[in-house]
């Protein structure tokens, strides 16, 4: 037996029940209440929830993910601002008390890639902005 390492970055995506991931309550809620009021100098991968679930059973199935790690994450960084700009752009019925914030500089976008899932795992996420957007989605105290 051998092991593989899915190591995901933020997970996103549609909210089941009413147990909140810490990438909703702390990025996703804290946004849209307005709570957030400047983009942190920092930024990070997101990804979908389902599509943390499909690297986990591709890398369970595939011989060839045996002794490797994997980066869950859709393509590219993102920002609080970057997320609050998305949201006010793609759900404006859910803007109302996003707070306006700074542009996140260029120089604190990191670099990360899941180049590797897909080519040993022919693994295929959704966008980052489907993910963010479906985590909006089931946000209704606006």
């Amino acid at each position: 037996m051998e092991l593989t390492v899915v190591n995901p970055v933020g997970i996103f995506g549609p909210v089941i029940g009413n147990i909140y991931p810490a990438s909703y309550e702390g990025v996703i809620k804290a946004i849209m209440e307005g709570t957030v009021r400047e983009s942190p100098a920092f930024t990070f991968g997101a990804v979908d929830v389902r599509d943390v679930a499909d690297i986990h059973i591709k890398a369970m199935l595939h011989p060839e993910a045996n002794g490797q790690r994997f980066l869950a994450t859709a393509e590219g960084a993102v920002s609080f601002y970057d997320i609050a700009q998305l949201i006010k752009n793609e759900r404006p019925e859910k803007a109302g008390k996003i707070a306006e914030m700074q542009a996140t500089s260029e120089e604190f976008y990191i670099k990360i890639s899941n180049q590797k899932a897909k080519d040993v795992l022919n693994w295929q996420p959704r966008s980052k902005e489907e993910a963010i957007l479906s985590s909006a989605d089931c946000f209704t105290n606006v």
